[in-house]
């Protein structure tokens, strides 16, 4: 037969004390935020990857362009850039995602994507990249084969016509104040690029 001081002791002891409790909110607390902060981070990655690809598409675009002799005007004129831009619109060789107008491109940052056309080269312009992405997503494209120069904020950080470029990949963190500022309206990257 069981006792009923012996009954009373074990209900008591039944649940958590506030000790353990505090413990067990501790380690909860811990957990999410951990989560959280790799949730950031995987989204982060996730920004780069997309916008390093949106670039690959643009300059796949450009080329189909070119392959199909339509890069020149008719009297061997290079095209502006609103032209380059609105017949990569048109031909649906710019990422759909980026298409704010017929002839305006955005990024995920909403900032402006602009083509710069030369004789054999031509820049794609990156507007209102956030200082957290910009060496990120400078490295990731900069290492795209076609690429000749890089310049972040108007400071130039590989030069054109170097074989191999001179671009300084992977970009040292070391170099991101001087090359990537935190600069309210994002910062400016523009690679040139061998048609």
């Amino acid at each position: 037969m069981i006792s009923s001081k012996h009954l009373v002791r074990k209900i008591g002891q039944a649940g958590f004390t506030a000790l353990e409790l505090i413990v067990v909110l501790i380690v909860g607390v811990s957990i999410i935020a951990f989560a959280a902060n790799k949730m950031a981070s995987v989204f982060g990655a996730s920004a780069i990857a997309e916008e390093s690809d949106n670039v690959a598409v643009i300059m796949a675009g450009v080329r189909q362009i070119n392959d199909a002799g339509s890069y020149l005007q008719a009297n061997g004129a290079i095209p502006t850039p609103v032209q380059l831009q609105t017949t990569l619109i048109a031909i649906s060789a710019a990422p759909r995602a980026m298409v704010a107008t017929p002839a305006t491109l955005r990024n995920r940052w909403g900032g402006a994507v602009t083509l710069a056309p030369a004789a054999n080269t031509y820049g794609i312009s990156y507007a209102g990249v956030p200082v957290d992405d910009c060496i990120k997503l400078t490295n990731k494209v900069s290492m795209m084969t076609s690429v000749l120069a890089v310049t972040i904020n108007g400071a130039a950080i590989g030069a054109v016509g170097a074989v191999p470029p001179t671009i300084p990949v992977p970009l040292a963190a070391a170099a991101a104040p001087g090359a990537c500022a935190n600069i309210a309206a994002g910062n400016v990257i523009v690679w040139t690029v061998k048609i």
